[in-house]
């Protein structure tokens, strides 16, 4: 069976600013695995945001913060992450004890400082 993937979709455009909650992202039909993505791509004096990513089943009526894991841990959270470095942040939805799945996508950030930001969505139709 081929596997193939998709990306990125945008969660935040290139180039963002500020506090948001962003539109929600449709699912690309057949995927199964998720992974998203946010870069923090140029820092004023310092330099915070907080980024969580939510889902929707519902077709973006209701959201609910995406359980992952990182590259550092394997320990489910749910919480906002807080960067204030350059670079990217990748959160991997946990698969291995994961029971819910979403039809969408959406940032939300919160206490940016002088953060220009962007964030995507990468599946993986298995």
């Amino acid at each position: 069976m081929a596997h193939y993937f998709n990306g990125p979709q945008v969660l935040a455009p290139a180039g963002s600013t500020g506090n948001k909650t962003l539109a929600g992202v449709w699912v690309q039909p057949g995927a199964s695995r998720f992974c998203m993505q946010f870069v923090n791509e140029v820092l004023g004096a310092t330099p915070t945001v907080d980024f969580q990513f939510q889902g929707s089943v519902d077709g973006g009526t209701t959201w609910t913060a995406v359980p992952y894991v990182t590259a550092a841990s394997n320990t489910l959270a749910t919480a906002a992450v807080t960067v204030t470095g350059l670079g990217a942040t990748v959160l991997w939805m946990d698969l291995a004890v994961f029971s819910r799945f979403f039809s969408m996508f959406r940032c939300v950030t919160t206490n940016n400082t002088n953060v220009t930001y962007r964030a995507e969505l990468y599946t993986e139709v298995v």
